[in-house]
């Protein structure tokens, strides 16, 4: 059991370093670095435009993600299986009803389906688990 110890800068607390001065360190560092910075970033405005425009260069539709995490996900998955990665390094799996399909999950409630008939694995549709259930026969 670790018990309080006292820090050189005089504050007590358990750990390796004072987190009460670590946090002060990390503000005065923030607001160093936020004014010049801050002409470079956009506006919200075309910030959301750059977002939308981005969905017209994915392979597959993915505006129906429900989260921007699940969306930047499916675009570093796509990007590095385009790339030659193996589908194996994102636990995709084979389909057992159709060996050609191999699916990659999108975190626990989206998978991502590519067909392998010609060798490389080619993009084919992004679907919630559900739906994907829906397409193995004999399961509905």
């Amino acid at each position: 059991m670790s018990r309080k110890k006292t820090f050189p800068c005089g504050h007590n607390g358990k750990g390796r370093f004072c987190h009460h001065c670590a946090a002060l360190k990390a503000n005065e560092g923030a607001s160093n670095g936020s004014s010049s910075s801050s002409k470079d970033e956009l506006d919200p405005a075309e910030d959301k435009e750059a977002w939308r425009e981005a969905f017209e260069q994915d392979p597959i539709p993915l505006a129906h993600l429900p989260n921007k995490g699940l969306v930047r996900k499916a675009r570093v998955i796509l990007e590095e299986i385009g790339k030659g990665a193996p589908w194996h390094q994102f636990n995709g799996k084979r389909l057992q009803h159709d060996r050609n399909v191999v699916s990659v999950p999108l975190g626990r409630r989206y998978r991502i389906l590519f067909r392998t008939d010609d060798g490389a694995p080619q993009p084919v549709e992004v679907m919630s688990h559900e739906s994907y259930n829906g397409t193995k026969p004999g399961r509905r």
